[in-house]
């Protein structure tokens, strides 16, 4: 049964892989013109009556959607006073809402982006620097000034990865073709002027496709990327995972791992650099790497278990784990021993936050949100989203973000952007 999954698992990454290239086919005349949006704060919303929670107080709440359908958002966007939501319909179309983070108020509405911008694709990348917020709608990259929601630049890369992710000031996407080479690109913030920073050659057949970097700061000096590559061997349908350190200071390779893994899969999401060492998210495998060299310093085999929807972090010197099987794991950093684990828990299918010694996190596969002591993985409570009394289809399937100082998680259940006081 395992290993049929592991082929299922092994058929949708192609079949991602295709469906990306597919859509840089330029894309379609519209018929119709495109509906002007809607002026959310005229619209009488239906909340559920006294939503209330046996684990923690609602705040406030809002409707991600004008006519409270179900929508879905990124992970909450903390930044300064505000939080940023957005608002994903069935027809893929997704905007950027902003509220006060203390009292839900709305302030803002996007409305620049391409009406048939089939929906925000870096959801799980790094979007902030100062006050705008960068991410990646199929092709087309954008800015937005988070003061005010406008647009501060928009930018089309063609065959470009549908992730990206920002260090320091410079926005990083790579363009991946079928058949041909990847490139990482990047530019700075303020403005879309794109440089090449590392190329990958076809190699042996396999075509590669870089995903977002991890910046790891080497000896306190030198800036050294690491660099995924998902490859693809078109003519035999195989897959394989390699790992590069590229050194942007001296502009040169520091090393590569090839073919980590066994399945030849990984997740998506960046590598953590953590004291001199790299964690690496297999499918069903997490490696440690010295960060200097390459050198392999510990590997955990999961046979039951896959780690290819929720990113891993590290948390009071351990390193969490969710798997898609609803088993949370905390290993030892220096060895991947597990110190504990606890199978009695959700799969979160975007991230996890922390706050107080405890791990919060959404679930795709039971719709919950889950509070978890980070010191022994006893599972503290978990809870459907209150408003599930009014529609069966309310659900904590996405992310999470907290607020470290006033102790308020946001969230949202498909219909309302939450503010939840963790301080019960």
């Amino acid at each position: 049964m395992i290993k049929l999954i592991k082929i299922i698992l092994l058929s949708l990454s192609l079949f991602s892989v295709l469906v990306g290239l597919i859509s840089c086919d330029p894309d379609p005349i519209d018929i119709d013109p495109p509906i002007p949006p809607i002026d959310t704060m005229d619209v009488d919303t239906i909340a559920c009556p006294n939503y209330e929670s046996d684990f923690f107080n609602v705040i406030w709440q809002t409707p991600l959607h004008f006519d409270t359908l179900l929508s879905r958002s990124i992970v909450p966007q903390i930044v300064d006073d505000i939080v940023v939501f957005s608002d994903r319909f069935a027809d893929n179309n997704e905007n950027l809402k902003a509220f006060d983070k203390s009292d839900g108020n709305f302030l803002w509405i996007t409305d620049d982006f391409d009406p048939n911008n089939q929906g925000i694709k870096s959801k799980h990348s790094n979007y902030i620097y100062e006050n705008l917020m960068c991410f990646n709608f199929s092709k087309k990259s954008y800015c937005v000034n988070l003061n005010n929601g406008n647009l501060h630049w928009e930018s089309v890369m063609d065959n470009g990865n549908p992730r990206t992710t920002i260090i320091s000031n410079y926005l990083y996407q790579s363009q991946n073709s079928m058949g041909g080479e990847a490139t990482l690109l990047r530019t700075r913030i303020n403005a879309p002027e794109w440089e090449n920073v590392y190329s990958m050659p076809v190699v042996f057949g396999y075509s590669p496709s870089l995903e977002s970097p991890s910046l790891y700061l080497k000896n306190g000096i030198d800036s050294v990327l690491m660099i995924q590559n998902r490859a693809v061997n078109w003519s035999t349908n195989e897959l394989k995972v390699d790992l590069m350190a590229y050194n942007l200071t001296l502009q040169q390779l520091e090393w590569q791992i090839l073919d980590i893994t066994e399945d030849g899969n990984s997740s998506v999401f960046p590598p953590i650099i953590y004291q001199d060492k790299v964690y690496f998210q297999g499918a069903s495998s997490i490696h440690c790497f010295d960060a200097k060299n390459g050198n392999e310093i510990w590997k955990r085999e999961f046979e039951n278990d896959f780690f290819l929807w929720g990113s891993n972090i590290i948390f009071e010197n351990k390193l969490i784990a969710n798997s898609s099987t609803r088993e949370i794991f905390a290993l030892d950093l220096e060895t991947g021993n597990t110190i504990w684990n606890n199978p009695d828990t959700g799969s979160t299918v975007e991230n996890m936050a922390t706050y107080d010694s405890h791990i919060y996190f959404g679930s795709g596969g039971t719709g919950k949100l889950y509070k978890i002591n980070a010191n022994n993985g006893v599972k503290v409570w978990e809870s459907r989203p209150p408003n599930i009394e009014c529609t069966s289809d309310a659900s904590f399937v996405g992310g999470v973000a907290i607020d470290q100082e006033s102790g308020y998680l946001y969230t949202q259940d498909q219909f309302f952007a939450m503010c939840i006081d963790l301080n019960n």
